[in-house]
Parts: C-alpha cells; structure tokens; sequence
C-alpha cells in the first residue's frame, strides 16, 4: 500500500474539559462548555489531519481490546486513516484528560495504557511512505522506525512531545540522526 504519510505514536481517547482557570492547589475550576470527546494523541491528530486534507495516511501504533480502543480504531475509519498497523493489545488505551482555560493555555493528564507497549514495525508499510512522522512514544520503536526510513531515503519528521524532549539529546541522538526536521518544544 502506497501512503504519503506513516504517523508514528500514541493513538488516545481524548476528553476536552474548558475551564475558567487551570487547577491551582486546593481550588476549584469551573467547566465552561461541554465536556467533549474524540480520538486524539499526537501521531493520531497529525494522521487524521492529514487526511483531511487529502493525503493518504496511516497510522502505526497500540490500542486496548477495550471500549476506547474500538472507539479510536473507528475514530481513524471514520477520517479514512489506514488502520493496518494499529496493533490491539489486551489492557487499556490510552487517554488523556485536556483542560484549555480563557487564554487557550493547556494542560494535560495522561495515562499511556498499552500505547508504548513494545512491538514491532512493518518495513514494507515504512518504505512504502513518502513521509514518517513521529511522536512522543517508545524511543525503541521511534529508533527502529527512523533507522528504516531514513534507509529507504524517506522524510523523518520527529515531533517528541512533552514526555519524550526531557530524555535529552543523549538518549535520543540515534532518533534525531535519522531527522530531517525536528519540531522544538518548549
């Protein structure tokens, strides 16, 4: 299968809370709008945006045998996101609870599931990709991915996310020597 784009990482359910402020220490914040739900993760919202937009996508990456991973994997369907390397696992999926405040200034709290279970990666689905984007997850797997497609001449796109830029450049020096463009965090 010819893909423009592999996404690399977590696969979540999301649940988006706006609130008047961000939690502080023995004080309340009030929800200001719906509580909202949907597929999200970095590697997920990058693949699924993706499509949107026209490209052919996929999705390489963990999910529960639990309600939020067929929500998820039905998540991707519904964007038409190749869902082929989305491995399920018994556990749970990921999820992650959002808060956005006033001034669009978020935090987030996670809980990662299965999603940087250990795994293996498809080298034919990688070398038949124009682009691989990666995110935050198991660094074993982002190295493994970026070694095969800088192999087969491909773009490596590394986004690393909040969890994975604090391991520093020690431990991520084998990923970033397979990156083309890196996208700086915080």
């Amino acid at each position: 299968m010819k893909l423009d784009l592999a996404a690399v990482g977590h696969g979540l359910y999301d649940v988006r809370c706006y609130v008047d402020r961000l939690p502080r220490p023995d004080k309340t914040s009030i929800i200001q709008a719906p509580i909202e739900s949907s597929g999200g993760g970095s590697a997920a919202n990058v693949a699924v945006n993706s499509a949107m937009l026209g490209l052919k996508c996929g999705i390489i990456g963990n999910v529960g045998n639990d309600h939020n991973g067929k929500f998820i994997t039905s998540n991707f369907h519904k964007f038409g996101v190749d869902t082929s390397q989305l491995r399920e696992f018994s556990g749970t999926s990921g999820m992650a609870i959002v808060l956005v405040d006033k001034s669009a200034e978020v935090e987030v709290i996670e809980s990662v599931g299965v999603t940087e279970r250990k795994r293996s990666v498809d080298e034919e689905y990688i070398k038949n990709a124009n682009f691989l984007h990666m995110t935050g997850t198991d660094l074993g797997l982002l190295e493994h991915a970026s070694g095969i497609a800088k192999k087969y001449k491909k773009v490596v796109l590394f986004d690393p996310g909040r969890s994975k830029a604090g391991e520093g450049g020690r431990k991520l020096a084998k990923i970033l020597k397979n990156t083309n463009y890196l996208f700086a965090n915080r």
